[in-house]
């Protein structure tokens, strides 16, 4: 089908940067563009998030996300805040000297997580992208496995991981394909399972895929326990039940031959069903 501009459709416009396109079209998500357009043919400020939502049909906690992105590009101005409360300076993560990352078995560090790195602009994670294939290949095979575009605050959790922390890319998708499994599936919790595993010695893929194994099998073992005890229940349910079924017959018999008297004079009492005898 090939598009053609109508001109007399247009009506009324409103401009939208050349570098939307140019350097922030491939990253923005399809809610961070909505927002975006929003703002853009608004040309109010202070519009509350709730307002935007609501306007898009879209949840409160995108709309935040998209303001946080297109705030920390060249588009727009943020208030400064004041002098008691300094913002912090963006810490861009780069990529350590191959040295170092062949002697971190022998001397390793204590891993921090993206929310601990300071911001990331977008501009800086397209910087990234276009020095680094394989973090290309990553952002790529995240988005698969999610079954969506990367958000903003996931586009960074991934540099960090990849650029910041010299993680590589199969232990990155090896836990996020874990996650997914287990119906978790975030890139913030497979960030903060990967930190957790490198500060306790987890370094290699063969240990990520022995750790996983560890934890599938520990899972495996409480649903067996779950299930073994709702067994259980059901067992002494049902021999209490074939307790009563084999009883009651005896108990009217007697209560019947006794004219009564043996239901009254008795600890225990044989009328209905429902009564248990132990």
């Amino acid at each position: 089908m090939n598009l053609s501009v109508h001109i007399s459709g247009f009506g009324q416009m409103f401009g939208v940067p050349n570098a939307v396109v140019d350097q922030y079209l491939k990253l923005a998500t399809p809610s961070q563009l909505k927002v975006l357009l929003y703002l853009l043919r608004s040309n109010r400020p202070n519009l509350a998030h709730d307002e935007i939502a609501k306007a898009l049909g879209i949840p409160e906690e995108l709309v935040e996300e998209a303001v946080l992105f297109w705030s920390q590009t060249t588009l727009f101005t943020v208030e400064e805040q004041s002098a008691e409360q300094p913002q912090k300076t963006a810490e861009h993560p780069t990529a350590r000297p191959a040295a170092e990352k062949q002697s971190r078995g022998s001397q390793p560090h204590l891993l921090q997580t993206s929310k601990k790195c300071g911001e990331m602009s977008p501009l800086e994670i397209s910087t990234a992208l276009e020095a680094s294939e394989d973090l290309k290949d990553l952002f790529r095979m995240s988005e698969q496995q999610l079954g969506r575009p990367l958000r903003h605050i996931e586009q960074k959790s991934l540099v960090w991981m990849h650029d910041g922390n010299n993680i590589g890319s199969e232990i990155i998708l090896t836990v996020l394909l874990y996650c997914k499994s287990i119906d978790k599936c975030s890139v913030n919790y497979a960030e903060s399972i990967i930190t957790q595993w490198w500060n306790e010695g987890i370094h290699t893929l063969t240990q990520v895929n022995d750790a996983i194994n560890d934890m599938e099998y520990r899972r495996s073992v409480k649903t067996r326990c779950r299930s073994s005890t709702k067994s259980t229940s059901a067992v002494l349910c049902w021999k209490k039940l074939w307790v009563v079924h084999q009883t009651l017959p005896l108990c009217t018999a007697l209560n019947s031959a006794s004219r009564g008297h043996f239901a009254t004079s008795s600890s225990v009492v044989c009328t209905t069903p429902s009564m248990v005898l132990l």
